[in-house]
């Protein structure tokens, strides 16, 4: 697939872009795993970020470390199914999916891990939560329909677009990577029907997109 198609007609919708452009690798969090791998319904998730091994329930109950007291609940009343960890020194960012097997949604939260405290959580929205690639201070985010850009500090969005999905072409159903060339960011999406890939592409200059599917 070439970059050449990127430059073309453009749906606007500006914002506020903070971050400096600049030469920045992606960093990935960690996937959590189910304990039991032979567990197809609710189960505990397990991680080890930075040689720290994390705990999630079901019902959302998070602890670390071998000290009994490390421990928190994320800001859920529902069934974690799925979770990517990320740590920065004492600071974990966690990124879920929850669900009551009716309906779901996703989520970021900030947690502290030194005063077991939860900073702000940030909704994400909707289910099939991609992996996040994490430049600078800055998380890119997909579900279903939806792609994103969280400033890690603050917890507010840099830029959000949502409603993508389309019935019709079956577009947008879920995000397999993002590319960045110059000054935009390419939301990739394998289309399930088809034997082509469909794109967001978002100049962060801007705060414009591009649709292509």
């Amino acid at each position: 697939m070439t970059l050449s198609f990127l430059f073309g007609c453009v749906d606007s919708k500006t914002t506020n872009n903070t971050q400096p452009f600049g030469i920045s690798a992606s960093k990935f969090p960690v996937r959590a795993k189910f304990k039991d791998l032979n567990q197809a319904d609710e189960d505990t998730l397990i991680a080890s970020v930075n040689q720290t091994d994390f705990v999630i329930t079901p019902e959302g109950k998070l602890s670390w470390g071998q000290n009994l007291a490390d421990t928190i609940h994320l800001k859920t009343d529902e069934f974690i199914e799925k979770a990517y960890l990320f740590k920065v020194s004492d600071t974990l960012f966690i990124f879920y999916t929850e669900t009551d097997n009716d309906g779901a949604t996703s989520r970021l939260e900030k947690i502290d891990l030194k005063t077991r405290k939860s900073i702000w959580q940030t909704e994400i929205y909707a289910f099939n939560l991609g992996i996040p690639y994490i430049m600078d201070n800055f998380a890119y985010v997909t579900t279903i329909g939806t792609v994103g850009k969280i400033d890690l500090v603050s917890g507010k969005y840099v830029f959000q677009f949502r409603d993508l999905y389309d019935n019709k072409k079956s577009s947008f159903n879920s995000f397999d990577s993002i590319i960045f060339k110059d000054r935009l960011a390419i939301f990739l999406s394998n289309n399930r029907n088809g034997n082509r890939i469909d794109s967001v592409i978002v100049n962060e200059k801007t705060g414009t997109r591009t649709v292509r599917k």
